[in-house]
C-alpha cells in the first residue's frame, strides 16, 4: 500500500512559490526533483543544481540592509551624536551666558538671533531654576 500524497506536495500557490524561488536562486528544479534521496550520481554537489550566473554588478540595498543592518545601526549612531550635539550646544550657550556674553554676542557666533537664544534659554540659565 502506497502513502497517500501530502497536501502540500501538489499544491498550486505552494508549486509558484518553489518555482520562483528556485528561479531567485538559479536552481534547476527538474534536474533536483530527478535525484533520489541519497542518490549521489547525478550530483557530486551542490554546484550541479545550481545554474552559474554572473553575480550583479551592485548588490540589492535591501538585502544589504537585512543581511548587514548598516543603515539601522547608522541611525543609532546618529541619533546618539545629535543627542550629544545638543547638550554641548546648550551647555556652551549658558556657559558663554555665565561668562558674561550678552544674547547677540553669542547669536552672532551661532548665526542666530537673539530672541532666538533668549526664548530657548531663558529659563535655563545659571543660577536660575
Amino acid at each position: 500500500m502506497t502513502a497517500p500524497t501530502p497536501w502540500w506536495e501538489n499544491d498550486p500557490e505552494l508549486e509558484e512559490i518553489r518555482r520562483r524561488t528556485a528561479e531567485q536562486f538559479g536552481i534547476d528544479l527538474d534536474a533536483a526533483r530527478s535525484a533520489e534521496p541519497g542518490d549521489s550520481d547525478g550530483f557530486d554537489d551542490l554546484e550541479d543544481l545550481l545554474v552559474v550566473e554572473d553575480e550583479p554588478e551592485d548588490p540589492d540595498p535591501v538585502m544589504v540592509e537585512f543581511l548587514v543592518g548598516r543603515c539601522r545601526a547608522e541611525l543609532g549612531v546618529a541619533r546618539d551624536v545629535l543627542a550629544d550635539a545638543k547638550m554641548r550646544y546648550d551647555a556652551a550657550v549658558l556657559g558663554a551666558r555665565a561668562a558674561g556674553y550678552s544674547w547677540g554676542e553669542i547669536g552672532n557666533v551661532l548665526g542666530v538671533s537673539k530672541q532666538q537664544l533668549h526664548r530657548r534659554f531663558r529659563t535655563r540659565q545659571r543660577g536660575r531654576p
